[in-house]
C-alpha cells in the first residue's frame, strides 16, 4: 500500500469513526454512508476553522456534506440523459420484433440480447418477472426506474399487455416523439456549446495567440526604440 493510499484510509477510517459517534450521541441508527459523509463534514470544518475562523469551516463543511448529493445528481442526470438517447434505438428493436410476428409476451425475450448495456438489465428483470408468474403489465413495473423518458415505452407495453391494444402503431408514435425530443435536446446542447467554449478561449487560445504574434513584435521593436 502506499502513502497517499495508506493516508487515505486511515482519514476515511478517522471520519467514520468520528461520524459514528455524532451518529451514537444523536440516537440514530446504523449507516456506514451517513458516517463517513457527516465525519468527513466535521474535519472540513474543523481545518477550515483553524486556517481562516468560522466562516470558512461552515463553508468547508457545507461543501463536504452537499458534494456526495450533488455528485449523485449529476451521474443520475448523466444516466437518464443517456437513456433517453438511446430510446429510439430501443423502440426500433421493438417494432422490428413485433414487425417480425412476435406476440407481446414473446418480444421481451426477442429484443433483451439487442438492448443497450445500460437498458438490458431492468427488461431482465421484468423477462425475470414474467417467468415467475407474474402479469405481463404488471411486471413491466421496472421500467419507471428508467425516467420519465421511458414512459411512453413503458405505457405502450402496458396497454397492449393489459387491453390488446394493437404495439405496432403505438410503438410507431414512440418512436417519433423520441426521435423528436433527442434532436431538440441535441440543438439545445450546440446552442450552449459557444458559452462553453468561451472559457477556453479566454484562458488559453486568445493568451496563446498573444504570446505568438504580439509579443515576439514588441521584443523585436524593442532595440529600435528611443527613450
Amino acid at each position: 500500500m502506499t502513502d497517499h493510499s495508506y493516508l487515505g484510509a486511515r482519514a476515511a477510517g478517522l471520519a467514520r469513526s468520528l461520524g459514528g459517534l455524532v451518529r451514537g450521541a444523536a440516537s440514530r441508527g446504523p449507516d456506514d454512508s451517513l458516517d463517513s459523509r457527516m465525519g468527513a463534514a466535521l474535519l472540513a470544518g474543523l481545518a477550515g476553522f483553524l486556517l481562516r475562523g468560522p466562516l470558512l469551516a461552515m463553508m468547508a463543511a457545507a461543501f463536504v456534506w452537499a458534494r456526495p448529493a450533488f455528485r449523485q445528481r449529476r451521474l443520475r442526470a448523466i444516466r437518464l440523459a443517456a437513456i433517453e438517447s438511446a430510446l429510439p434505438e430501443c423502440v426500433d428493436l421493438f417494432r422490428l420484433a413485433i414487425g417480425a410476428g412476435h406476440s407481446i409476451h414473446q418480444v421481451i425475450d426477442v429484443v433483451v440480447p439487442h438492448l443497450p448495456a445500460l437498458i438490458a438489465p431492468t427488461f431482465v428483470e421484468v423477462r425475470r418477472r414474467s417467468r415467475l408468474g407474474m402479469r405481463l403489465g404488471d411486471a413491466l413495473d421496472p421500467l419507471d426506474e428508467l425516467g420519465d423518458s421511458f414512459r411512453p415505452l413503458a405505457s405502450a407495453l402496458r396497454s397492449s399487455a393489459f387491453d390488446g391494444v394493437p404495439l405496432s402503431s403505438s410503438l410507431e408514435r414512440v418512436a417519433a416523439d423520441a426521435r423528436l425530443v433527442r434532436r431538440r435536446h441535441a440543438e439545445e446542447r450546440a446552442r450552449k456549446l459557444p458559452v462553453r467554449l468561451l472559457f477556453p478561449l479566454v484562458t488559453c487560445i486568445l493568451p496563446a495567440f498573444g504570446l505568438l504574434t504580439v509579443v515576439p513584435l514588441l521584443v523585436a521593436s524593442l532595440p529600435s526604440l528611443s527613450f
